[in-house]
């Protein structure tokens, strides 16, 4: 961790997956987003994403998804920092 970064840069959003058929790769960390700013951000586990809230009021909605192709997570829409 880069202790240069302020505190507000410092958060990650990590996924420890699990599967039944490799059990090399079960619990194994992927981050989604690494040290950025997510104190306008909330989890959301029943619709698996996160909501970003802007100081105007707005919400803007992100789903993780899966793309079996890459074997990789990724944000529908594409979420930009």
């Amino acid at each position: 961790m880069d202790k240069n970064l302020k505190v507000k840069d410092k958060l990650s959003l990590v996924v420890f997956p699990t599967n039944k058929k490799n059990s090399k790769t079960e619990g194994k960390a992927i981050f989604l987003i690494q040290n950025k700013d997510l104190s306008n951000f909330m989890l959301s586990i029943s619709r698996l994403g996160i909501s970003k809230y802007d100081i105007d009021g707005s919400v803007d909605y992100f789903g993780i998804k899966w793309n079996n192709e890459k074997k990789q997570f990724f944000f529908s829409p594409d979420l930009e920092f």
